[in-house]
This record gives C-alpha cells, sequence and structure tokens, in this order.
C-alpha cells in the first residue's frame, strides 16, 4: 500500500472478495472478524472442511484499531528493502485484479498460486519452496 493509506482505503471498492463482503468489528468496535459460516469460503475454500475445521481454532479476531492506521513508509527506507510478492490466483478473500493492483511495478519478482488465500494451508510445499528461492 501506499505511504499514508491504510487497510481499510486498500478494501474500500474491492469487488468480489467474500472477505469485505462479509467483515465485520466486534460491538465494542476493537475487534475485526469475518463471519464464521463464511470464513473457509472466504480464506481456504480449497482444502477439505475436516482439515479447516482443524485449523480454524488458529484463526482468532484481528484488533480493529491497526487497519485504521494510515502508513508511514518512504522511499529512503522502505524502498530499500527487495519485495517480492506471491499472488493467489484462486483467493476469494483478495481477488486477483486487487491483488496485482497492489504490487503492480513495486517488486523484485512474482510468484503464482493458483491457491486460496491460505497456501500455507492447501499448498504447503510449493509456499516453501518459493520462501526459500527467496532467502537464497
Amino acid at each position: 500500500m501506499p505511504n499514508g493509506a491504510s487497510f481499510y482505503d486498500a478494501v474500500k471498492g474491492v469487488p468480489d472478495s467474500k472477505a469485505v463482503e462479509h467483515f465485520f468489528l466486534s460491538e465494542d468496535q476493537t475487534e475485526a472478524f469475518v463471519k464464521s459460516e463464511e470464513m473457509q469460503n472466504a480464506f481456504a475454500h480449497d482444502i477439505p472442511a475436516e482439515a479447516f475445521n482443524q485449523a480454524i481454532a488458529y484463526i482468532v479476531p484481528e484488533p480493529a484499531a491497526p487497519l485504521g492506521y494510515k502508513l508511514e513508509v518512504t522511499d529512503a527506507v522502505f524502498g530499500k528493502i527487495p519485495k517480492y510478492y506471491i499472488e493467489c490466483t484462486d483467493d476469494r478473500a483478495i481477488p486477483i485484479s486487487a491483488q496485482r493492483s497492489m504490487y503492480e511495478g513495486k517488486v523484485e519478482k512474482v510468484f503464482t498460486l493458483n491457491s486460496s488465500h491460505t497456501p500455507n494451508f492447501s499448498q504447503p510445499d510449493k509456499l516453501a519452496a518459493i520462501l526459500l528461492e527467496v532467502i537464497q
């Protein structure tokens, strides 16, 4: 995201996102959620329900405050760090068109997985191979 943008800024107007469509804040506005009945569809539709049900205990609400934080990044510091992107072409949380607009022209290399938002569940070996390539 560009300097001065927040998560909320980034997701405004993102079409076809199951996560954005089913996103809500707690009553006291301190935690962010995706409706539990839509979580697998939004984040991990490409793994069996049994596997997702084992992982769901580790999927916890996100603190809401950081989602509104406006990034403070500079080319002098953040711009010097090499960046890589792993796009997930079957992601229902962040559709591929939105992913591509996020990284366009700003990365050293793009890797592509035909996976949901969570390749760590659906394609852990392929994801690990990409991460090893990046650090070598």
